[in-house]
């Protein structure tokens, strides 16, 4: 073990590449790619995208539709397009928002500034 030479190693690539802060969440998201609709939980949440826990995510570029709720005793949620940019087998998705309305990215940023504890 060299600490010196940890020390210079550059970060993990998806530290290098995220520029939107990211928190922990479990939120109800309802997705579709088609005639046919999917209720998953969320595990990770951020302005530039989300991932989708789920034993059978979709192959990446895969491009879906998502209700993303963020109260489930009220109709608090926001409807994005999105991108499947990684599957992980058995696990689940990361998917990049597409097409985003400035208030829905609003509403996702006021959420994870109001959960900053969770921060992932």
């Amino acid at each position: 073990m060299n600490l010196l030479k940890d020390m210079q190693m550059p970060a993990a690539k998806g530290a290098q590449r995220r520029k939107d802060k990211r928190i922990n969440s479990v939120h109800r998201v309802d997705y579709s790619t088609g005639p046919i609709e999917f209720s998953k939980m969320t595990k990770t949440l951020s302005a530039g995208g989300i991932y989708i826990s789920t034993p059978n995510p979709l192959p990446p570029e895969s491009r879906i539709y998502m209700r993303i709720h963020f109260d489930p005793d009220q109709e608090d949620f926001i409807v994005v397009e999105g991108v499947v940019r990684y599957s992980q087998p058995r696990r689940g998705m990361g998917i990049k928002f597409v097409n985003m309305r400035e208030e829905d990215r609003n509403m996702i940023n006021t959420h994870v500034e109001s959960h900053w504890w969770q921060e992932a």
